[in-house]
C-alpha cells in the first residue's frame, strides 16, 4: 500500500490501486413468480437462469426486438451540407420531390 504524506510531491495514487481489496457487492434476490412459458415457479435467479436456458429464451435488455434500425446518414439537409456528411435516404427522397 502507498503512503503518501501531505508534503510528498509524489503523484496520488490512482482508483485501482486505492484499496487492497474489492468491495464485495450484494444482490438481493427475485421475488418468487411463475414462468410465462410454462408456468413452474421461479423461486431464485439460478431458477430463473436455468429456466431461460431450458426454453431457449435470453433475458430481455433494452433496444432488444426494436424493429426500426437507425439510417445511415442525417437527415437534418442544411447541417450535413454544412458539415460534408451524407445523407439518409428519407431526406434525399424529401429533396427530390417537387
Amino acid at each position: 500500500m502507498t503512503v503518501i504524506m501531505r508534503w510528498s510531491h509524489a503523484a496520488r495514487p490512482s482508483r485501482a490501486h486505492k484499496a487492497d481489496f474489492p468491495m464485495p457487492s450484494l444482490m438481493r434476490d427475485i421475488e418468487e413468480y411463475r414462468s410465462p412459458i410454462d408456468g413452474k415457479p421461479i423461486t431464485s435467479r439460478s431458477h430463473r437462469r436455468e429456466d431461460l436456458k431450458a426454453n431457449g429464451c435470453v433475458e430481455w435488455e433494452p433496444g432488444i426486438g426494436t424493429k426500426h434500425k437507425r439510417e445511415k446518414g442525417f437527415k437534418n439537409a442544411r447541417f450535413a451540407r454544412k458539415h460534408g456528411l451524407p445523407l439518409n435516404e428519407r431526406a434525399l427522397d424529401t429533396l427530390k420531390k417537387p
